[in-house]
Formats: structure tokens, C-alpha cells, sequence
């Protein structure tokens, strides 16, 4: 199963005997990669079904110690990948306009750092 919406190399094995990906283009892009068309199918992407149940913003901000302005979410630190750090000092440019979240996984050391 992918669940990205770009498609990494090393994701691609002629043992795989079905891909359920994202989306139609992640779809295409397997295609352009020599995966054959039987073996995928677009899924769209695994949510909890807790995610279609709306919420009180106000509630989940008072809960989550979240200001009443844009939120900017940042992912992609938890596996080690690089830049979290720099974006974050970006972002800081203007934190009286948005608050970021960054999320680091089990990523300990970029926990720390930020």
C-alpha cells in the first residue's frame, strides 16, 4: 500500500502482486515505471473514520493549547529525512501570523533540537 503521492524507486518489485496506492496519478506513475495496470488499484487514502466526525475548532484548540490563527503542520521528520530543522527557523519568521506544528515521530533527536 502507498500512501505518499509520489512514488519512490525502491517501492517498485516485479513481486508485488498488487499496489494499492493514493491516487490515479500515483497509479500513473507506476505505470510509467513498468507496473502493469491489473496489478493496482486506487484506494484513496486509509483515514480512521473518526476523521469524517467534524469537531469544535475551538474545543480541539483549547484541548491542544492551539492559538486562533493558521496552523502550518509540518511532517516528514519522524524517519530522520532532512530540512525539518531549517523550515522550522523559516516558519518562525512569522509566529505572530501562524503557529507551526511539527510532527517527529519517533524521531527523538529532531524533537529535541526544535
Amino acid at each position: 500500500m502507498i500512501t505518499e503521492f509520489h512514488v519512490h524507486g525502491a517501492w517498485v518489485h516485479s513481486e508485488v502482486d498488487v499496489y494499492l496506492v493514493s491516487s490515479a496519478d500515483v497509479s500513473s506513475q507506476l505505470i510509467k515505471m513498468g507496473i502493469p495496470n491489473n496489478r493496482l488499484i486506487v484506494t484513496g487514502m486509509p483515514l480512521s473514520s473518526n476523521f469524517w466526525i467534524r469537531k469544535n475548532k475551538q474545543n480541539i484548540r483549547k484541548k491542544l493549547k492551539l492559538k486562533n490563527i493558521p496552523s502550518v503542520m509540518v511532517m516528514g521528520g519522524g524517519l530522520g529525512l532532512g530540512g525539518i530543522q531549517q523550515l522550522a527557523y523559516e516558519l518562525l519568521k512569522w509566529k505572530e501570523q501562524i503557529q507551526v506544528i511539527i510532527c517527529t515521530g519517533k524521531n527523538e533527536k529532531l524533537r529535541k533540537t526544535l
